[in-house]
């Protein structure tokens, strides 16, 4: 196992102990919006700026077909090519690959709040170093300007 990919299992294995945001693997914000408008603003925030949206998945829909009701989810995939294929570029940064494409998850809470979800891109590109952390982090950044309309 490389230096890399232990760090990663490490960071993950240990934010689910973690309370504070800053330190988490994982975010979460409330939206200003329902459900149907914070997802339509951030695929039009993404068609304005380059990224693109592959796919939305509804996971209440999926669980539904095995019996499962809960409250709606759904997660989003996006993808800036540009930088998607910068960071491809670089073999040594395959390794995070499975955190591409980068996905939020907006889902309702039983307050009937919208929520955001999202892994700590920061705290993954805090792990890197030189024009790697530098890409990673930029890549990053970009992607939350995503939400940057939605969020309270």
């Amino acid at each position: 196992m490389n230096k890399l990919t232990l760090v990663f299992s490490l960071i993950f294995i240990l934010s689910f102990s973690v309370k504070s945001q800053s330190n988490s693997f994982f975010v979460q914000s409330e939206s200003k919006y329902s459900i149907e408008e914070t997802i339509e603003i951030i695929k039009t925030e993404a068609a304005e700026t380059g990224w693109k949206v592959p796919i939305v998945h509804e996971l209440h829909k999926s669980v539904a077909k095995a019996g499962y009701h809960v409250l709606p989810v759904f997660v989003i995939e996006v993808c800036n090519p540009e930088l998607a294929g910068q960071v491809l570029s670089k073999i040594n940064l395959r390794v995070i690959t499975p955190l591409m494409p980068i996905r939020f998850s907006v889902w309702e809470s039983e307050e009937g709040k919208v929520m955001i979800s999202r892994m700590n891109q920061d705290l993954i590109g805090q792990m890197l170093e030189g024009e790697d952390k530098d890409l990673v982090l930029k890549s990053c950044s970009s992607a939350d300007d995503l939400l940057k309309d939605v969020l309270k």
